[in-house]
This record gives C-alpha cells, sequence and structure tokens, in this order.
C-alpha cells in the first residue's frame, strides 16, 4: 500500500505551551478552521517576530492525534511527542484534560467552532462558523462527574450572568468515564440550560441538532470526525 504522507504541521511543546514556529502553516490553521491565537492579538494572528502562535492542549491533541495533520515535538530534547506522553504530559498540566477534551471532540466533530471560554468564565465557546462572522452561542462548562466541586452551583450562576449580558446560552457538559474502563473511552452527557434559569439544570440530553458546519475545515481535518467523543 501507500506511504502514509508526512503530518503537514509541525508544533513545538514548550512549558506547557504549543507553538506553531512557521508563519505559513499558522496563518492556514486559521484560516482553515480557526484553530488557534496569536500570543499578542486576540484571535487572528496579527503576525511579526514579536508573536508566538500558540494552539491549546484540546487544539494539539485533536490536529495531532485525531486528524493526523500535524505533529507533535518536545522543545528540550526534539522528540516526538507520542499520544501517550501527550495523554501524561497534558493531564499532568490539566487535571481536566481528559474531561474536556472529549468535550472539545465532541463538538468540533460536528462542525461547531470551539474557542476558549476563559473572557466569560467559561471553558468553551461554541459558534457555529467563524468568530469574525457569527456570535458565539453558547458558554460551556465542563464538568468531570468524577470529581466533587462544592463551588460548582457559585460557578454557573456566575458564568450564567456573564453569558446573559452577552447574549448567550450557557451549556453545562456532565462527562462520565465508562465503569472499568481506561479514560481513553470517556463520554459525555450534555445538558444545557437558558441563561435565565443557570442553577437549574436538566439531565435531558441537548435535542437541539447544530448543522454541520464541515465547510470550514478542510478534508484532511474532517478526517477526525466522529459520532462519539474521544478523550486520551
Amino acid at each position: 500500500g501507500s506511504e502514509a504522507s508526512p503530518p503537514q504541521y509541525q508544533c513545538v511543546y514548550r512549558n506547557g505551551v504549543v507553538f506553531v514556529p512557521d508563519p505559513q502553516s499558522a496563518a492556514e490553521l486559521y484560516a482553515n478552521g480557526v484553530f488557534g491565537k496569536g500570543s499578542l492579538s486576540r484571535s487572528r494572528p496579527i503576525g511579526g517576530s514579536k508573536e508566538k502562535f500558540c494552539l491549546s492542549l484540546e487544539e494539539t491533541y485533536f490536529l495531532t492525534y485525531m486528524v493526523k495533520c500535524a505533529e507533535l515535538r518536545d522543545s528540550e530534547t526534539g522528540d516526538v511527542v507520542t499520544r501517550t506522553r501527550a495523554d501524561q504530559l497534558f493531564s499532568r498540566q490539566n487535571p481536566s484534560f481528559s474531561a474536556r477534551y472529549a468535550v472539545y471532540h465532541y463538538f468540533r466533530s460536528r462542525g461547531w467552532i470551539v474557542r476558549s471560554g476563559l473572557k466569560f468564565g467559561a471553558d468553551f465557546l461554541l459558534y457555529e462558523g467563524s468568530p469574525s462572522r457569527f456570535h458565539g452561542k453558547y458558554s460551556v462548562i465542563v464538568h468531570p462527574m468524577s470529581r466533587r466541586d462544592p463551588q460548582l452551583f457559585e460557578k454557573l450562576e456566575t458564568v450564567s450572568r456573564l453569558a446573559a449580558n452577552a447574549v448567550k446560552k450557557l451549556m453545562v457538559c456532565l462527562v462520565t468515564p465508562p465503569p472499568a474502563t481506561t479514560p481513553s473511552s470517556s463520554s459525555t452527557t450534555t445538558t444545557s440550560t437558558s441563561t435565565t434559569t443557570s442553577t437549574t439544570t436538566t439531565r435531558a440530553k441537548t435535542r437541539e441538532k447544530p448543522k454541520k458546519k464541515s465547510r470550514t475545515l478542510p478534508a484532511a481535518m474532517r478526517e477526525g470526525e466522529g459520532d462519539a467523543a474521544t478523550s486520551p
């Protein structure tokens, strides 16, 4: 059979941050899927020698190990970071990484643009298309069911208030790994609340079927699509 083509994009992991050194690669990743952000800009990289283009851990995992269009290397050793090693590094950096990635993959593979929700106190923001043309529709909170958070409802109330001010809906994603399995097969149960009832969540799966937006991703970046979320 034909040999697999080499990864299209080179990424570097350094001190907990993933960089894309090549400006052309950075521009392509942002243009073809809205991946990453400039270190000196809010979203689209502005260019210049001082700006670094960064990928989130979730974006890195999706592009490297799911879509397989990127390769991640350790800045200190120059070695390729394997999927197993990435699991260790990313989970050490953020103990909730497995749950966050399950949610990221779930929505990304269904055509949503998934961006950081830090500005609104959330884990993610969901866009139906490029943030330059579409308003963020949901603020997303990721809650691993295996972890108790005594401040969860207080956090939901705060995030809901911020979401309401920005005309967004609040979505709470409860992530539960199946029993007697490794975290590699985590599943998500997605619950949604309106911004006016932030302290009350329903346990029914969200019934809204977002339209496929795969046209925002090139063919190579759609290979990671699947019906179920896959976390490390």
